[in-house]
């Protein structure tokens, strides 16, 4: 019974993981030639990332708070390392959420926003597979 859950809530994840993708490659390309759309677009996606980082450090210490203090102590490195990624996150989208102020003056600025962008998709993929690995870690 749970090995099937589990399957389909992998099918779920993957398809999710899918469409996210095409989603995000058909707005960049529809957005790319419009640089003020595309620092909208960025602006937006910081600020909402701020609060998703913020809902992956509550799950997180809700798992490591559902340890015994034996095993916390023992991956206390790991979670350590952990929180300091995701406050290292936080600052860097609250720098990017403040986009819409820079003035546009060139497309040297398409290309720091294409580099931020690419970065901080980057960076919010690694916090989901990193409390991914946390949470995974809770449980075994």
């Amino acid at each position: 019974m749970t090995r099937g859950i589990y399957r389909r809530n992998k099918v779920f994840m993957q398809c999710t993981a899918i469409l996210t993708a095409m989603t995000i490659i058909a707005v960049l390309s529809n957005v790319y030639k419009d640089i003020e759309t595309l620092r909208d677009l960025i602006t937006a996606i910081f600020q909402q990332g701020t609060t998703v980082i913020i809902a992956l450090i509550a799950v997180t210490v809700a798992c490591i708070s559902y340890q015994s203090s034996q095993k916390r102590q023992e991956n206390k490195g790991v979670y350590l390392n952990y929180l300091a990624l995701m406050f290292m996150m936080i600052i860097f989208m609250l720098a990017g959420s403040i986009f819409k102020y820079l003035p546009i003056t060139s497309k040297i600025y398409l290309i720091v926003f294409g580099l931020y962008f690419l970065l901080g998709m980057l960076l919010i993929i690694s916090a989901l597979v990193e409390t991914y690995r946390i949470i995974r870690k809770t449980f075994e």
